[in-house]
């Protein structure tokens, strides 16, 4: 369905254990954690964590369905806002006005272009703690299932020194002490919108990964073990 390529289109959450949200997060309750995951798609399931008393840690779908929306498959196109549009986009307005949450994750994925060629990278920090992306959340009536569905969408912004030769877009991963001002109604939209920038390099880390990643139905340690990276193409190999 072309998940693999999207801006940011697929998460890790090798960091299972409660004491690691707790490291994040220490006043959220975590009621349940599936994991260890190795190659998180849109559609499947990712931990979020909203506004409310106590916070918890919740599952929702990735790939925001809108209120208003006829149906499901506005899902698929749906798994990434812009931060610098975010706030007039019809699909995320309400939703950045009201609806805010970050998304937990230890790392993701992002695929350089090279000619035909498309290697996927895996950018974490060191000890693969749990960080925090910013995102939105909205709920929807499934008239069919008679059933309300939640589901969130992740915030990209422009590419920090890092991840600019790999993509021109990243996830906006919000400081520790920047999730309650995002979460919260106590900051202004002017205020929020400072907060939807690219992380420091200094301290993320990247390393090129198997191919076996673009398919989702792969889920496994080997998946974030780095390979060797494939030479540009046009470069003769002596």
């Amino acid at each position: 369905m072309g998940y693999g390529f999207a801006m940011c289109g697929r998460l890790t959450l090798t960091a299972n254990t409660v004491a690691k949200v707790k490291d994040l997060l220490p006043d959220v309750v975590v009621d349940a954690w599936m994991g260890p995951r190795y190659n998180v798609a849109p559609a499947q399931p990712v931990p979020v964590v909203r506004a409310g008393v106590p916070r918890r840690v919740e599952w929702l779908s990735w790939g925001l369905i809108p209120g208003w929306a006829s149906d499901r498959a506005i899902a698929n196109r749906l798994i990434n806002a812009r931060s610098e549009s975010v706030a007039d986009k019809p699909a995320f307005r309400e939703a950045w006005k009201h609806r805010r949450c970050v998304v937990l994750a230890d790392g993701f994925y992002e695929w350089k272009t090279d000619g035909n060629n498309k290697t996927p990278w895996h950018f974490y920090f060191p000890g693969h703690p749990l960080f925090a992306i910013a995102g939105l959340w909205e709920s929807w009536f499934d008239a069919d299932a008679n059933v309300q569905v939640d589901t969130c969408t992740v915030l990209t912004t422009e590419a920090n020194a890092l991840m600019k030769p790999i993509h021109h877009r990243m996830p906006v991963i919000l400081g520790a002490s920047s999730i309650d001002a995002w979460i919260g109604e106590g900051a202004t939209p002017a205020e929020r919108a400072a907060l939807l920038r690219a992380c420091p390099a200094p301290g993320l880390q990247k390393i090129p990964v198997d191919r076996a990643v673009n398919h989702t139905g792969n889920d496994h340690p080997g998946l974030i073990e780095p390979v060797p990276e494939p030479p540009e193409q046009g470069l003769l190999a002596w």
